[in-house]
Parts: structure tokens; C-alpha cells; sequence
């Protein structure tokens, strides 16, 4: 049962929430016992095949969600070092939204959006976010904070015997600590602990879906059933203003996810022992610590441009959104 938003109308997520309500999980655990010992195998075998470059309990090699879309898209970029980046627009709109859906969720409307991520920055001691804020004048910065805050009216409505929960996590450990794939999920409604079947959302503070959404959304899909051993009947995203994009779960693409992974888990094995990377260049050398000595270097890294949003970029699990990892 849904409840109404604040304009007596059914919010769009809670209307998709709700189209789930009868759904079973879509995978057996025999299923998922599976998948778990062929990632285990391919950790256990690759660690151990690593002469002197090997994982260490203290120095696991982590293959989360941002490492593997690095892999994808370049390898020289997954090997750079983004740590302590600098915020942007797009960054700050990112940590907004989910601030401000957590707000919707759990306490109403959001009616004063600068002040409420000020008071969320004082309070978390987020000192390069009040500095970030404070460089704006406060009509830039309702400019850029209102429509986020009208977007989040989106997540109204939701009931509570769903019990949603933001920025869980989620993180599937291999060969006794060796091999580590962590995530930080969104949104999550239902699982076992509800009575009610389990669904994972992505919040995208980009527009339009790109071609590796499906993958980084799978791959949650994956780290969820595993913590759970308990498949999602259903990931999303969702972009401010539109609709939920829905993947439904099954157990084809949970193989797809999982050998994906294990892709991730050999070509970072490969890397680390100092195999060169292969250059792949793209958008996202705008942003790239190697971009001013790179040969593959394609763009014009001198500005982001308007369409920049490291954000949908530089996500590894645990970061807080700006490029550093927690």
C-alpha cells in the first residue's frame, strides 16, 4: 500500500516499489552457492598465483564498482590515484541528491535546500563541502540546489513497512580477505528482515542512461544476493525528474555480473604484477591524474565542460562522492 505524496498524488518510485510487491526472489540458492564458489576459486587461484605483487590482509586488491568501470574504460586510469579530488558543481548536485532523498525518506519535504546541506556538512565536520557552499551566493546556490530538492519529491509516499534504507553496504570478501569487491547501494526497500521482496536502487545525478549503467547496476544486484543469500527481485536507477529505469534480476545476468567480476579480479591481478596498462581514451581523461603525460590523450583536459559530472565516474565503493575512499 502506498501513501500519498505531499500533493496527494503517488510518487513515481513508490508507484514502481509497489509494482514489485508480489514478486519472488528470481534466484535459487543452490544458485547462488554457485556463484559464490566460482568468485572464490578464481580469487583463491589468482592471489595465489601473484609472485611477490600478491594481496596481503592489510593491502587486499579491492574490485568494487568504480574499478571495474575503470577497467572497462581504461586501464591506465584505473591505476591512477584519485584520491582528495577536488569538488566540482557536479560532485556537490551528486552528494545533494542523496542527501536530500535520505531527508525526503525519512523526515519530509526538503523546503530550505542550502541550508539543509550546510547543516549536513557542519554536521558530518564535511569541511571542503562548507567551504564549497560558502564560495556561492546564496541566489547560485538555490539555483542549483531547488531542482534537486523538487526532484527528491519523487521518493514521497513510500511505505514504511518497506523499510528503505540509504548508503548500505554491501561487500563480498574472497579468499580469506584477499580479494575484497565492496559497494555502497543507494537505496535499498525490502529483503529478508521485511517480509517484503528486495530491490536495490542507483540514484544518478546525470541525465540519460549510459551503455555501463546496466553493469555497474547487476553488479549490485550480485553483491546484495551474496550478502543476503537472498537475490533483489529488481535493481533501478533513477535520474531526477524521470522515471525509474528498471532491470529486472535473474539468474543469467547475476552469471553475467559475477563473470564480469572475475574478469575484474585477473586484469587488476595483471596490472598490479606490471603488466602495462592498455590506454583507452575517452571523457573521462578530463579528469585523469595521468591526462597531461598520457600519448592517448584525446580531449581538451584544460576544462570539464558543462556535461562534467566526475561524480558518475568516480564512485568507488566507500568513497563519499569526491574521490575519496572511506
Amino acid at each position: 500500500m502506498t501513501r500519498p505524496g505531499s500533493d496527494g498524488s503517488t510518487s513515481v518510485v513508490a508507484e514502481w516499489v509497489e509494482g514489485h510487491a508480489d514478486d519472488a526472489s528470481p534466484v535459487s540458492g543452490e544458485e547462488l552457492v554457485d556463484l559464490r564458489e566460482m568468485l572464490e576459486r578464481v580469487a583463491a587461484d589468482t592471489a595465489a598465483g601473484a609472485e611477490g605483487n600478491g594481496p596481503t590482509g592489510d593491502e587486499p586488491w579491492r574490485v568494487g564498482k568504480a574499478r571495474l568501470a575503470d577497467l572497462t574504460r581504461c586501464e591506465r586510469l584505473a591505476r591512477t590515484d584519485r584520491a582528495g579530488a577536488d569538488l566540482s558543481p557536479g560532485i556537490v548536485r551528486g552528494v545533494a541528491l542523496d542527501h536530500f532523498i535520505a531527508h525526503r525518506l525519512w523526515v519530509g519535504p526538503v523546503t530550505a535546500p542550502a541550508e539543509e546541506l550546510t547543516s549536513m556538512a557542519v554536521a558530518t565536520a564535511d569541511h571542503d563541502l562548507e567551504a564549497f557552499l560558502e564560495s556561492f551566493g546564496d541566489d547560485e546556490l538555490d539555483e542549483m540546489l531547488a531542482p534537486l530538492a523538487a526532484a527528491a519529491e519523487a521518493w514521497s509516499g513510500l511505505d514504511a513497512s518497506w523499510w528503505p534504507r540509504v548508503q548500505t553496504s554491501a561487500s563480498l570478501v574472497l579468499a580469506d580477505g584477499a580479494v575484497v569487491s565492496a559497494g555502497r547501494v543507494d537505496v535499498e526497500l525490502g529483503g529478508p528482515l521485511t517480509g517484503r521482496p528486495s530491490l536495490v536502487v542507483e540514484v544518478k545525478s546525470s541525465t540519460g542512461v549510459r551503455a555501463d549503467h546496466a553493469a555497474e547496476a547487476y553488479l549490485y544486484a550480485l553483491l546484495v544476493a551474496l550478502r543476503d543469500d537472498e537475490a533483489p527481485v529488481a535493481v533501478a536507477l533513477w535520474y531526477p525528474g524521470g522515471a525509474v529505469v528498471d532491470f529486472p534480476v535473474a539468474a543469467g545476468t547475476l552469471r553475467a555480473a559475477a563473470a564480469r567480476l572475475a574478469d575484474g579480479i585477473v586484469t587488476w591481478s595483471e596490472l598490479v604484477a606490471g603488466r602495462p596498462p592498455r590506454e583507452s581514451p575517452g571523457a573521462w581523461c578530463r579528469w585523469c591524474p595521468d591526462a597531461d603525460r598520457c600519448p592517448s590523450v584525446q580531449v581538451d583536459v584544460s576544462s570539464n565542460g558543462p556535461g562534467d559530472d566526475r561524480r558518475a565516474f568516480d564512485d568507488r565503493p566507500g568513497n563519499d562522492g569526491r574521490g575519496r575512499v572511506g
